[in-house]
């Protein structure tokens, strides 16, 4: 990490940082004082069950230029950070929530993994979107601005805009693919068979139809997708996750439901000859219709990529990203024409509801909660 020596900045030249990529904290002279000012302003909220990290970099002063995922001491501090406060999502924040006019967008939001890994051999991973975190970053932004409507908020998966609804957060998560060029980056070629050039309820590798049985799950096909917007070019990314349905005759609760994901989830996750970055892999079981309210309700429970090697850590109390795209291959698969079928996915830690986007059926909005909570200040990584 590198610091620039003895540089001092009023409040009036702080949206006037030089550009410099070696010189990532302007307003600090050591790591240390830097780090300990990132302290300060760091958050903690949670959403259902997990606890999320904010930490807002760039008002911070931390040089917006500066790319963070290349600073191995800021990754080593970030990762203790979200160990410390028991947090697998830490959403680091690039940008200033004043200035969305001239960006675009109220701030970037980074989601760095504090238990997981990446190419880099640094502390910690990045991930492409945590629909939990989302909500977390537009309920800090809600604080600094409460007169808002909506957060748009930018992520390595797209724009994301997130309406302020009473207690709750909707979140424009994007559109579903489950295309076989689109996912190439996350399935080795070849591995895997497809349904029309799809992996819309796909065929199961035989060897993994038989450890999934040694688990009583009694599975042929399983369906692989990521929400997320399309580039100027057509290209799409977000964050990749498998599903597997499992007969509701052979779980009885969610608690059932989580330890099988404990038990089979790394069969998939951790399987890297066929998904080299590993993948989020999501057991569901579709309950049915309430006959008042008209919603289909769906039990979850996710093993997620990225978290280490600890099974029952893995499975977490609720994935947003997973959550959503299994809703979307619910609705196709359940509810192709229904255009205003509403999907509640129940979560170890709470639930949110899945629907489509009134306005653009192809896209899908996540609706749940965000708090923000007390947690004591964060103990400075030494130099």
């Amino acid at each position: 990490m590198t610091v620039k020596e003895n540089v001092q900045r009023t409040p009036d030249d702080a949206d006037n940082l030089p550009v410099n990529g070696e010189n990532a904290m302007p307003t600090h002279e050591s790591t240390t004082e830097f780090l300990d000012h990132l302290d300060t302003m760091t958050r903690v909220f949670e959403g259902c069950g997990n606890m999320l990290g904010i930490v807002p970099l760039t008002a911070a002063g931390y040089e917006p230029s500066a790319d963070f995922r290349q600073d191995a001491t800021l990754r080593a501090h970030l990762a203790q950070w979200g160990r410390q406060i028991q947090s697998d999502s830490v959403m680091v924040l690039v940008g200033d929530p004043r200035n969305r006019e001239a960006q675009g967008y109220h701030t970037f939001m980074y989601v760095f993994e504090p238990n997981g890994s990446d190419d880099s051999g640094m502390d910690g991973g990045v991930s492409t979107m945590c629909g939990n975190g989302i909500r977390a970053v537009a309920a800090y932004i809600h604080e600094l601005d409460p007169q808002a409507e909506r957060a748009e908020i930018m992520a390595m998966s797209g724009l994301r805009s997130v309406e302020f609804v009473d207690d709750m957060y909707a979140v424009q998560m994007g559109t579903l693919t489950q295309a076989e060029e689109d996912l190439a980056n996350y399935i080795k070629p070849g591995a895997l068979e497809t349904t029309n050039g799809e992996y819309f309820n796909s065929p199961i590798p035989e060897p993994i139809v038989q450890r999934l049985a040694e688990h009583g799950i009694n599975a042929q096909t399983w369906s692989i997708g990521f929400n997320g917007d399309r580039d100027e070019n057509g290209n799409i990314d977000g964050e990749p996750h498998l599903i597997i349905e499992v007969p509701a005759d052979q779980v009885k609760d969610i608690v059932q439901l989580r330890q099988l994901a404990v038990e089979a989830g790394p069969i998939i996750t951790k399987d890297t000859a066929r998904f080299p970055r590993e993948i989020n892999a999501n057991f569901i079981v579709v309950q049915g219709l309430d006959s008042e309210t008209g919603k289909l309700h769906v039990l979850i429970a996710t093993h997620e990529r990225n978290l280490g090697d600890d099974a029952d850590h893995s499975v977490t109390a609720a994935c947003g990203t997973g959550s959503t795209v299994s809703a979307g291959t619910v609705l196709r698969r359940y509810a192709p024409d229904v255009a205003d079928q509403v999907i509640v996915v129940h979560n170890t830690g709470g639930d949110l509801e899945i629907s489509r986007d009134t306005d653009n059926p192809q896209r899908l909005v996540m609706v749940g909660p965000a708090n923000a909570c007390d947690v004591e200040p964060p103990t400075t990584v030494e130099e």
